[in-house]
């Protein structure tokens, strides 16, 4: 049994080795291959003709203890034993969440003076754990009485692990990174890079990790602001539909005076969260109860909200930014910046939108003109291949005398609903009952 293991392994090396010379690629090496799978056997036979410096990265990014073990037992590879301080396998044991690995190469009892720092190239080995959410690994980085004096620094590279670690949700390992009694002096801080921990936590919808970041009682002088970077992590939260998030950043009883602005940037994030289609989100931004007097204005920026809204087919987000009853003054207007939005719905074959935002009984003297910028809707309906929005821009019974005219712009919407091969919309353009005077035949 044990001769035929033996020559399992002995084939298993040659054709690495034979697959590297195919190859002809000088990234690729036998001796990585090998450690990659763990097959310490295979390693055994490879390692004197075959050795390379950064088998030991492939060997930790496996999480595989024992044959990084051996690798670096000098018993067992002789000079061919591998430095862990000379070589990245502690940040690739890191980033896989190796913390057996992870220990073995920090300890100077086995690797000697050739241990692996935590702290080394700017404690990137933490940065990678964080963004992975591996916290044990974290804690054995940062602990001196493991890492001892080269233990790595929750706040290097601009506090890059805290960023890393708010961006996956990873809760309880943002409290370590922050925490002064573990992290000591070097403990993450909050703010800094204009407050990007909280706008990661807030993209993913993060409540109590956006809670915990704001929390001047957990951290400090450093907490995060609500506000900075113009509300950034409000618009971020708005496009993402995250409701509570959004609250909580505008809720001056828990941010302070840096809570968010919804007006902010001309009402951003009202416009995201219109793009997105969260009509709550689009509620509570406009309210004038909630957000005070900095409530996002549904027309800012040419009403560009709707536009947005519009082209995602969101119906009942385009009939709150449009209705007075709630968006006040500052409702959105259907012929804004030449009609646009009923442009993109059109682009997009929302029919229901497209009646919406042409409908005088709803939007008023400002309804949506399908003739606008020489009837621009009818000819991105009609290249693609949206019918009966075609119809309904032609029909001067709903349109009024704003309908869109087939022969605008010397028929291109004929022509490019024939380039798309449209019959049905080339053969309603041309239709004399139906375009009458305008008839393309």
């Amino acid at each position: 049994m044990h001769t035929a293991f033996a020559a399992d392994a002995e084939c298993q090396a040659q054709a690495l080795v034979d697959r590297c010379k195919e190859s002809q690629n000088p990234f690729i090496n036998p001796m990585r291959l090998a450690c990659r799978t763990g097959r310490v056997d295979v390693v055994r036979i490879l390692l004197k003709d075959h050795n390379d410096i950064r088998a030991l990265e492939y060997a930790a990014d496996g999480g595989h203890v024992d044959l990084c073990k051996l690798m670096m037992d000098p018993k067992f590879a002789g000079q061919h034993f591998a430095k862990a301080v000379y070589s990245g396998a502690l940040r690739y044991a890191a980033t896989g969440g190796h913390q057996d690995v992870c220990k073995l190469l920090m300890d100077p009892k086995f690797a000697g003076q050739h241990c692996s720092k935590a702290d080394a190239e700017n404690s990137q080995a933490l940065i990678n754990a964080a963004e992975g959410g591996h916290l044990e690994v974290c804690k054995v980085l940062m602990d001196p009485k493991f890492a001892g004096q080269h233990c790595a620094k929750a706040d290097v590279q601009n506090n890059q692990a805290l960023i890393n670690a708010a961006m996956g949700g990873h809760l309880d390992l943002c409290k370590l990174l922050m925490d002064p009694k573990f992290a000591g002096q070097h403990c993450a801080k909050a703010d800094v890079q204009n407050n990007q921990a909280l706008i990661n936590a807030a993209m993913g919808g993060h409540l109590d990790l956006c809670k915990l970041l704001m929390d001047p009682k957990f951290a400090g002088q450093h907490c995060a602001k609500a506000d900075a970077y113009n509300s950034q992590a409000l618009r971020i939260a708005a496009m993402g539909g995250h409701l509570d998030v959004c609250k909580l950043l505008m809720d001056p009883k828990f941010a302070g005076q840096h809570g968010t602005k919804a007006d902010a940037y001309d009402s951003m994030a009202l416009k995201f969260a219109a793009m997105g289609g969260h009509l709550d989100v689009c509620k509570l931004l406009m309210d004038p109860k909630f957000a005070g007097q900095h409530c996002a204005k549904a027309d800012a920026e040419n009403s560009q909200a709707l536009i947005n809204a519009a082209e995602g087919g969101h119906l009942e987000v385009c009939k709150v930014l449009m209705d007075p009853k709630f968006a006040g003054q500052h409702c959105a207007k259907a012929d804004a910046n030449k009609s646009r939005a009923l442009k993109f719905a059109a682009i997009r074959g929302h029919l229901d939108v497209c009646k919406l935002l042409m409908d005088p009984k709803f939007a008023g003297q400002h309804f949506a003109k399908a003739d606008a910028d020489n009837s621009r809707a009818l000819l991105y309906a009609a290249e693609g291949g949206h019918l009966e929005v075609c119809k309904l821009l032609m029909d001067p019974k709903f349109a009024g005398q704003n309908f869109a005219k087939a022969d605008a712009n010397n028929s291109q919407a004929l022509i490019k609903a024939a380039i798309e091969g449209h019959i049905d919309v080339c053969k309603l353009m041309m239709d004399l009952k139906f375009t009458g005077e305008l008839s393309l035949l």
